[in-house]
């Protein structure tokens, strides 16, 4: 995950091929998966965030 500034504000960029062997892909559970994601992405970039503040 990078995160480069764009005019005062921070763009996430995030690029994988997620798979959860919780979740079967052939019944297009995309929404639980897809919410899953979103999950991890925000306790890593909160994770990232506080790193950084305390590296200040």
């Amino acid at each position: 995950m990078t995160y480069p500034r764009e005019d005062n504000k921070t763009n996430v960029v995030a690029v994988g091929d997620f798979r959860s062997p919780s979740i079967d892909p052939t019944v297009g559970d995309d929404e639980r998966l897809c919410s899953m994601v979103l999950s991890t992405f925000e306790k890593v970039f909160e994770e990232d965030r506080a790193y950084l503040k305390n590296m200040q």
